[in-house]
């Protein structure tokens, strides 16, 4: 190698030396809590000087080339209240990426926040729109489609404590009061553009109580736009579509909202100690949420609804259909309480569906399927009590409703004093066939050995307390063992057993035609057992509804069969009493003439004279 050789490269080696010690230098230099103060110091007092109002950072911790701290942060807005202050941020972002456009945030913690954020009248601006405005360029230029690329955002470990955030928008009426102490997830996709994506497959929150207030019915008009929080990708604000959601597990604990509307006298809180539930799909755009479990353990909900005046419709409402489809593989609910009041409906006795307060409910429901026109399920337990004293010791069933029909099958509901078993199946063409002509509704039933009891019908019927002829079953129970099938307007009974009071029984066959047209009526019945007493009768018929001739037979037997409707009839029966027998077999013709026939056979029979 020449002389002049060896220079050159000597010189190209002390360049390079010379631009690596510079770098060391400035990373050293960057590391110093001096520095790091001395430049947080210029680019506060650079801030303030061009936003106009005050701006803190009490420590500043950059570990070159990756990591940033800020502790004891303040920005205070124009009206001299927290903008906003947090007593720590810590962010670990790869400073390299930023060349290539994205943003790669390995850590993002947020401890003792505080955000305050208000929308104010008459000029309808948002009290950090100076800001924006202080750091917006006087002269901009419109961008070519193709000069730049969207930021691509990839954050992954994020941690939130000690949160509080208030929103105040007199625009649209609504004060929002959150204060968040636990958030964590890590974010697989955060994406701002079109209609924005976001992919968090874990999500944990352990303390969250929100207030949220409104005193006016919101506007599409007035709702704040995507621009007005700084996200001004035209793609963004073009959208008309809600987000894209990716969340797979929710771990939801201690969490209160409380939600009050003036505008429409509503009232409703939310304490939820605990929920979780794990999701296989989630698109809010074609409506469609499908979950694994989900549980409810130890809740308290509460919906009231003030008295209002009422107001004319406003017939510009938006009208568009919600056709949401949720499904889940399992619901389990422990130990929860739900209250619901409407103080617009007049208080009712027994169960009042307007003043409901239900206690200990406890339920699992598996397989359930919810869409606008059906919806199904298999309730493999629930219990609960309501104010109103109506107890459900226990309930099971598989359901389903669509537009074609209903079914309960596997039906076990017991109260403390009733028990209804099986099953009740109803089908029919359609909604509107079902409302032109009831009587192609098919029916398949069957209450096996069941027993209803007055104490709890009266919950649902408590008019019946006031009727003479109820009283004396209002502490009775009735036994019910039978099924029923067919066409409305053609239904079997192959066999239907009936008990109460203390001799009150009945078995008996039965074809039923004509349904629901009174005047097509035609019963065929087989009685073969009808048995009652005095004592019964006397129940069920005030005393001074009989001759005081009438000497009622302990024991009363009636069998034989029924044939008509309201045109007429043919009757056979046959009568047995300790005071003698008798026995019908005659008919009954009402029509332009009415005409009867009847051969009556007595033996020793005597009930008075």
């Amino acid at each position: 190698m020449n002389r002049f050789g060896r220079i050159a490269l000597k010189t190209i080696l002390w360049i390079i030396g010379s631009v690596i010690a510079l770098i060391l230098l400035l990373i050293f230099l960057i590391r110093l809590p001096a520095v790091q103060n001395y430049v947080v110091g210029k680019v506060t007092s650079y801030v303030e000087n061009k936003i106009g109002t005050p701006v803190r950072i009490g420590y500043v911790n950059i570990t070159f080339p990756k990591k940033l701290v800020l502790e004891n942060v303040y920005f205070e807005d124009q009206s001299k209240d927290t903008l906003v202050a947090g007593e720590r941020l810590l962010v670990d972002i790869n400073m390299f990426k930023l060349l290539k456009n994205t943003v790669e945030i390995e850590e993002l913690e947020l401890e003792g926040i505080t955000a305050k954020i208000n929308r104010s009248l008459p000029d309808s601006t948002f009290n950090f729109d100076y800001i924006v405005q202080a750091f917006s360029s006087q002269k901009e230029s419109t961008p070519t489609a193709d000069t730049s690329s969207a930021l691509v955002f990839d954050i992954d470990d994020v941690l939130f404590k000690r949160i509080h955030f208030v929103y105040t928008d007199e625009v649209v009426g609504t004060r929002a009061d959150i204060r968040l102490q636990h958030f964590d997830t890590k974010v697989k996709r955060f994406d701002l553009t079109g209609n924005m994506a976001f992919a968090m497959p874990n999500l944990k929150v352990d303390g969250l109580t929100a207030f949220v207030n409104q005193w006016q019915p919101v506007g599409d008009a007035e709702a704040p736009s995507a621009a007005d929080f700084g996200i001004t990708d035209t793609s963004v604000q073009a959208s008309s579509l809600l987000p894209d959601l990716s969340i797979e597990n929710v771990d939801l604990s201690n969490i209160f909202v409380q939600y009050q509307d003036a505008s429409s006298s509503m009232d409703t809180k939310f304490d939820i100690k605990r929920l979780t539930a794990n999701i296989k799909e989630m698109d809010l755009n074609r409506e469609i949420v499908r979950l694994e479990e989900v549980a409810l353990d130890e809740s308290d909900s509460q919906i009231l609804l003030g008295k209002t005046i009422k107001k004319t419709t406003d017939g510009d409402r938006d009208s568009s259909s919600m056709n949401w489809i949720v499904s889940a593989d399992r619901l389990l609910i422990n130990k929860t309480k739900v209250t619901f009041r409407d103080d617009n409906q007049a208080r009712m006795k027994g169960f009042d569906y307007f003043n409901i307060g239900i206690r200990d409910f406890f339920g699992e429901l598996e397989d359930l399927y919810y869409s606008s026109d059906s919806i199904s399920g298999s309730l493999k337990s629930l219990t609960a009590q309501d104010r109103s004293g109506f107890t459900i010791k226990s309930l099971q069933a598989d359901f389903m409703y669509n537009n074609t029909g209903a079914t309960i099958t596997n039906l076990l509901a017991e109260t403390p004093w009733t028990t209804i078993r099986d099953r009740i199946q109803v089908y029919y063409p359609s909604l509107d066939a079902l409302s032109e002509n009831p009587g192609l509704v098919q029916v398949d039933a069957r209450i096996r050995k069941s027993t209803i009891d007055m104490r709890d019908i009266l919950y649902f019927a408590p008019f019946l307390d006031t009727m003479d002829v109820m009283k004396p079953l209002l502490t009775r129970s009735f036994y019910i063992d039978g099924s029923v099938k067919g066409r409305m307007d053609n239904l079997v009974i192959p066999n239907i057993e009936f008990r109460t009071l203390d001799r009150t029984h009945l078995i008996a066959s039965a074809t039923i035609k004509g349904l629901p047209d009174m005047d097509k009526l035609d019963i065929d019945l087989k009685l073969r057992k009808l048995t009652t007493g005095k004592a019964d009768i006397e129940r069920l018929v005030a005393r001074s509804m009989l001759p005081d001739s009438l000497q009622l037979p302990n024991a009363i037997s009636l069998s034989g069969t029924f044939r008509g409707g309201m045109k007429g009839f043919d009757a056979n029966l046959s009568l047995i009493t300790e005071k003698g027998n008798a026995t019908v077999n005659g008919n009954l013709s009402m029509g332009r003439d009415t005409t009867y026939a009847a051969y009556v056979s007595i033996d020793n029979f005597h009930i008075g004279s």
